[in-house]
């Protein structure tokens, strides 16, 4: 669940506004109106795992992806038949969920 990023940390926090594909994986761009910051991911987007996710909720919030120097890990936050709960997710199912419309917010680890 944890893969490699292309900057030591994110220089902001924020709501992602853009994925983008290039030879370096996925791009996120994230951040506030006044700084625009961006997380590089050595991952694709699984649709059809990130399908399977949703289909085990009533109703999905976001996903919080969280980075350090060293990874980054991802969490579904949402509510099943047990009430509101987080998971982790494979970084390949958060890129699939972005796909489908659900949000993605980019945090730092906790050190």
């Amino acid at each position: 669940m944890a893969s490699k990023t292309s900057k030591s940390q994110p220089a902001a926090i924020g709501i992602v506004k853009s994925v983008e594909f290039d030879d370096r994986g996925a791009v996120l761009s994230f951040g506030d109106s006044s700084s625009t910051s961006t997380l590089v991911l050595d991952a694709e987007p699984n649709v059809r795992g990130a399908e399977r996710r949703l289909k085990a909720f009533h109703d999905v919030y976001t996903v919080v992806v969280k980075a350090d120097a060293e990874a980054v890990s991802a969490e579904l936050y949402g509510v099943n038949h047990n009430g509101e709960v987080n998971r982790p997710v494979p970084m390949a199912d958060a890129l699939g969920l972005w796909e489908l419309g659900v949000p993605i917010r980019v945090e730092r680890a906790a050190a």
